[in-house]
């Protein structure tokens, strides 16, 4: 009895398990979160407002003003784009502004807590390959 048992179990397995395997990988793939979910927070001056835009990724959206220009972005990037200028590295002396932005949450399922400003000009280049993450410089 036992063997029949084990039998019929196995087969039934078999014959329902594609059925809940494709409906148990749809509800983990509708619940798994994002691989880029951003938190964007813009200050344009230090007499500004702050703003705070949502970037969410595959699908694009949130509230940030270019949801699928910034995906776009980030999707094609090489190299992360939230590294800071690394130590040592010879950079020109002067400011463009005196935007600063800080960006926290994961991009490609890793966790981002990056700062940015226009201070000089490593700061200024790496602000600018973020456009449109971030915004263009006025």
């Amino acid at each position: 009895m036992r063997t029949y048992v084990r039998i019929f179990t196995a087969v039934a397995a078999l014959a329902l398990g594609g059925a809940v395997t494709a409906a148990g990988t749809g509800a983990a793939a509708a619940a798994a979160p994002p691989a880029t979910e951003l938190t964007i927070t813009y200050l344009a001056t230090p007499a500004s407002q702050v703003v705070v835009w949502q970037l969410v990724c595959d699908p694009a959206g949130g509230t940030h003003p270019d949801p699928v220009g910034a995906c776009e972005l980030l999707e094609k990037a090489t190299a992360d784009p939230f590294k800071p200028v690394p130590p040592g590295t010879i950079c020109l002396p002067f400011s463009d502004g005196p935007e600063t932005a800080h960006i926290t949450g994961r991009w490609r399922d890793q966790p981002v807590d990056a700062s940015f400003n226009r201070v000089h000009s490593c700061e200024i280049a790496r602000w600018d390959n973020l456009v449109p993450v971030l915004p263009k410089h006025k």
